[in-house]
């Protein structure tokens, strides 16, 4: 058991406030990630992080892959029922989304603690790379090699979830067109969520909050982005992770 986790107070249920002040997309949302919640318990089997431990990066990959699946049915599905695109630009949609929201989603369940901790409850420290990247059939110069190349990605990755989000790669007009409809909405739509829960005078300064955790989610994909091509070039251990997978399509 893993005191950094059990100490962790971040819980990702939503309250329990009045449906009547909220709107349709948030509501829809919201069902939509407990749908994608209960889905990673039956999948993933997580009873609590309690039983938290530390995770290899063989493990991490397996649950990374089935996390995709499971985002992509209850949350891109989702979008993309409510905002038809031409398939090419759905298909870009996805990349440069499922790798950001992992990495905001992770940020945000492992809030209070130093660690990463994946859907599982396990968690990847990205100060003990050596648990990680662990692997007793292989000799320890390479074990050490990958992590002295790849140690400086994963602290660029954690410093610059902060930072302004870069704009997709090809992306045609009208799909930008379309993606900045449904982020007004939905803006919106949050907007009112907050007066309702703050009151008029104090929720100007949550939404500022929340939107700067929105800035520089894309900066840390391009870390994740550049430790996958590293990791393939040099033939590095974990270069087999589907994030990085997503980085090459």
């Amino acid at each position: 058991m893993l005191k950094t986790v059990v100490t962790s107070n971040t819980s990702l249920k939503t309250d329990g406030c009045s449906t009547g002040e909220l709107n349709g997309i948030l509501i829809e949302l919201q069902d939509r990630y407990r749908q994608l919640e209960d889905d990673r318990k039956i999948v993933f089997g997580r009873q609590s992080y309690q039983q938290s431990r530390y995770s290899s990066y063989d493990e991490a990959g397996e649950v990374i892959a089935k996390d995709m699946e499971l985002i992509s049915k209850h949350i891109i599905l989702y979008f993309q029922a409510r905002q038809s695109v031409d398939k090419c630009q759905e298909h870009i949609l996805a990349d440069n989304f499922v790798v950001p929201f992992i990495l905001l989603e992770t940020s945000f369940r492992s809030i209070g603690v130093q660690s990463l901790i994946l859907p599982t409850g396990n968690i990847v420290d990205a100060s003990q790379l050596d648990k990680f990247y662990l692997d007793w059939e292989c000799d320890e110069q390479p074990r050490r090699n990958t992590i002295l190349m790849l140690q400086p990605y994963w602290t660029t990755s954690f410093r610059l979830l902060k930072e302004p989000m870069n704009r997709i790669v090809n992306q045609s007009e009208e799909c930008i067109e379309k993606c900045l409809q449904m982020r007004k909405v939905i803006n919106r739509e949050l907007v009112n969520y907050e007066k309702f829960k703050y009151g008029m005078e104090d929720h100007s300064l949550r939404i500022m909050e929340v939107m700067s955790y929105l800035q520089g989610v894309q900066k840390a994909s391009t870390a994740i982005k550049d430790c996958g091509h590293v990791a393939k070039i040099y033939n590095l251990k974990g270069k087999e992770s589907p994030l990085y997978g997503v980085s090459d399509d």
